[in-house]
């Protein structure tokens, strides 16, 4: 290129990186170093801020006509037929996740083998959660234990009550 264009030096809003621009239309358009910083400059425009109700309509519409709507289900482009099993269906739930709450409190989110108190802890079935599947959500059939001691449980063979009787 010859040197009949301008040179002009602009900073990067993000990091202050110094841009060397050419062309007259870059020089109006061009505001970050990179894809990156443009990422954070969109994403610090709309911080602590809301649509307004007018533009939550707008942008609703628009997505709409664009196929972008609440699509789930059979309607949903990445639908395989259903396939998530009966026990991530399960671990999945409200109320497996609720199971494991009351486990951690009521046990104080301290692993029962080691004593260690947060960090990594697992609820773990007592009774076989496969094997006993009434069992599954019953808050006397869990256990907390920290990672250690889970793997320890699992890879030793123990069962819940050999673990709970020998810590």
């Amino acid at each position: 290129m010859s040197s009949a264009f301008r040179k002009i030096t602009k900073k990067c809003l993000i990091c202050d990186k110094v841009l060397k621009l050419r062309a007259t239309r870059d020089i109006e358009r061009t505001k970050f170093c990179s894809k990156i910083c443009q990422n954070k400059g969109h994403s610090k425009r709309m911080t602590g801020r809301t649509h307004t109700s007018e533009t939550r309509l707008i942008l609703s519409r628009s997505a709409k006509k664009r196929g972008l709507g609440k699509v789930f289900g059979l309607n949903h482009p990445n639908w395989k037929g259903g396939l998530s099993s009966p026990n991530e269906k399960i671990r999945t739930s409200f109320k497996y996740v609720e199971w494991r709450k009351e486990v951690f409190f009521r046990d104080k989110w301290t692993c029962q083998h080691c004593g260690q108190v947060g960090g990594g802890l697992h609820a773990h079935h007592i009774m076989s959660f496969s094997k006993y599947p009434f069992l599954q959500l019953d808050i006397n059939n869990g256990i907390t234990l920290c990672v250690p001691c889970h793997s320890q449980v699992h890879n030793r063979n123990f069962s819940g009550k050999e673990r709970l009787a020998n810590g």
